[in-house]
């Protein structure tokens, strides 16, 4: 029994099947079952909010930027969901060397973020969708002394 269609939540030109799409990043990340767990009830609440970036290379479809929500997409269906063509961003790639250069460009980080700015940022924020964030170096700590707490400790 499907569950609800999954709502794509930004505009692109292009849409595909997940399941056409090759992983490229082999063991580059590992990601826990919690972690994809988050993702899955990101995606659920808000839908998919970001294309994926994928090569086509030699008449295959490599995943640039997109593994993570791969893995998600397929325990979503596994757990009775619609998972609609996807939207994606076709990367130009030579080869799959190029594909792997394009992926670490993609995952840089030129800059860090640091705690007390992260904090700032949030301030004015209501926090419950932070339980299903996680970002490198920050910690995202609810105060679970209070019963239903949003607040960030």
């Amino acid at each position: 029994m499907i569950k609800e269609q999954i709502r794509i939540a930004c505009d692109v030109k292009d849409t595909l099947d997940y399941k056409l799409i090759k992983p490229l990043q082999g063991n580059y990340k590992k990601r826990t079952p919690e972690q994809i767990d988050k993702l899955c009830r990101v995606i659920i609440k808000r839908g998919i909010r970001f294309p994926s970036f994928i090569a086509k290379i030699d008449g295959e479809i490599w995943a640039i930027d997109t593994h993570g929500r791969l893995l998600a997409y397929e325990k979503l269906e596994k757990d009775g969901y619609q998972v609609p063509e996807i939207p994606v961003v076709y990367i130009e790639a030579k080869d799959k060397a190029e594909a792997k250069q394009i992926l670490l460009e993609c995952d840089s980080r030129y800059g860090k973020t640091n705690q007390q700015g992260f904090n700032d940022f949030i301030s004015d924020l209501d926090t419950d969708f932070l339980r299903d964030i996680e970002i490198p170096d920050i910690k995202i700590d609810f105060d679970e002394a209070e019963p239903n707490s949003n607040k960030i400790k």
